[in-house]
């Protein structure tokens, strides 16, 4: 694990010794979002290369699910080949239950918004909710007394982008992906959207 002066963790390796092929396999790395993942993940990936060599492994190995920090990260230490193991693949059939379902996400993220209150509306192929945030908390409502702050209209393809936060909010909105009309200032615009759709640095997947 990697800590910071305060002794909070920063970030972490998980690594193995495959005994029977005498490989070093790097299995996952994850770094906080608020910390640089190169400068965190750097010593922590020579700290593990450093005993595979003392072990005398035959090869190494780096497992990604095409994540762009491993692919900018491992050539620095002789890596020169991608291997996909697996794909993962979704399909989204009802886009109401997908809304309803995120519901409780959403409104937990807007909850973390820092000096703003108001409301975001999120319209997904003719379905939609609306999410209120007030001084007292998060709530969904049927309804808006006023002005609609925020809305978001998109496609299930790129909700689910934006939710395992394989795609970035901004970069998606530029390229047309989605439709954002808001009636606050860009700044607060970007903020609240940025809360709702986080980017991940890293993206977990158990499987058998």
């Amino acid at each position: 694990m990697a800590h910071d002066n305060q002794g909070h963790i920063t970030g972490y390796i998980l690594a193995r010794l495959e005994k029977q092929a005498n490989r070093g396999e790097f299995r996952e790395i994850a770094v906080c979002a608020e910390h640089d993942f190169m400068k965190v993940a750097r010593p922590l990936v020579e700290t593990v290369r450093s005993v595979f060599i003392e072990k005398k492994v035959a090869a190494l190995q780096a497992a990604s699910i095409r994540n762009p920090w491993f692919e900018k990260l491992f050539p620095e230490y002789g890596f020169f080949e991608s291997e996909n193991v697996g794909v993962f693949m979704y399909a989204v059939l009802d886009a109401a239950k997908l809304l309803n379902d995120l519901s409780p996400v959403f409104l937990k993220r807007l909850k973390e918004v820092k000096n703003w209150v108001g409301s975001v509306q999120m319209e997904c192929e003719g379905h939609w909710i609306l999410l209120s945030k007030t001084e007292k908390g998060t709530e969904r409502i049927n309804y808006a007394d006023g002005l609609i702050d925020i809305r978001v209209e998109l496609n299930t393809k790129i909700l689910t982008k934006l939710i395992f936060g394989v795609a970035e909010i901004q970069e998606s909105i530029r390229k047309g992906e989605l439709e954002v009309k808001s009636s606050v200032d860009e700044t607060t615009t970007n903020q609240v959207l940025g809360h709702l759709f986080p980017q991940r640095q890293f993206l977990i997947m158990d499987y058998w």
